[in-house]
């Protein structure tokens, strides 16, 4: 009968400490958000994450109080930062944008461009803040020209090489010298402001000439 006592009393003892524990760990859990081994307050208004390494970025999702979010430079992809955005509709979250192997802020407004491709164009929705995008030295223009038609309120420049003379895309009149006809069907293309063409030197061919004229009927071309 003593044993049995002693047997009851010991799992009552058990029990109650193994309630305090869970109890314990219910307001631990309440209490803190645990992130890459950092405990993080639930009822934080603000986090300044930037730089550190972030496995699970979605779990930030919990912390219903936030109001600013800084995770620049921690790695986020596009689809984390889906995630989070969704999450966390009330909160201001400023990040890194990834793009072309690195990493853009944000709140860039002018972006200059060594090359561009159709896989580049999504991130752009992610730049809200952009305005200008320098491609003067881009040369993919079927991705410029679907840049600017899918962001139409983006100003995008670039430049066009003819006859060895670089034009910027607003020229209206060009003079080249030793005209090639090939790249002349090429290049004039690219050009959507371009009116005037004056053809001066060694010139293509009569037929070449007339051929230009019937694929650009815009423009006038002009040659001895």
């Amino acid at each position: 009968a003593f044993l049995l006592v002693a047997l009851i009393a010991t799992g009552v003892v058990l029990k109650i400490k193994h309630d305090r524990e869970m109890e314990a760990l219910r307001i631990y859990n309440e209490t803190y958000l645990v992130l890459d081994g950092v405990e993080y307050l639930r009822a934080s208004a603000e986090l300044d994450l930037s730089g550190l390494q972030i496995t699970e970025p979605e779990k930030l999702t919990e912390l219903k109080n936030l109001k600013k979010l800084n995770i620049r430079n921690t790695g986020i992809s596009t689809a984390q930062y889906d995630v989070l955005r969704a999450g966390l509709p009330q909160c201001e979250i400023l990040w890194s944008v990834p793009f072309q192997g690195g990493y853009v802020d944000d709140t860039v407004q002018e972006l200059t461009l060594e090359s561009l491709s159709a896989e580049d164009l999504s991130v752009f929705a992610y730049l809200p803040e952009l305005v200008t995008v320098n491609a003067d030295l881009c040369r993919d223009y079927d991705a410029i020209f679907a840049l600017s038609e899918q962001y139409p309120e983006l100003a995008v420049t670039y430049t066009v090489t003819i006859g060895g003379t670089t034009y910027p895309h607003t020229q209206d009149q060009i003079t080249v010298t030793d005209p090639d006809a090939e790249e002349l069907k090429t290049q004039l293309a690219l050009l959507h402001h371009l009116e005037n063409v004056t053809l001066e030197g060694t010139l293509p061919d009569n037929a070449a000439l007339i051929e230009l004229k019937d694929m650009f009927p815009n423009m006038t071309f002009l040659w001895n």
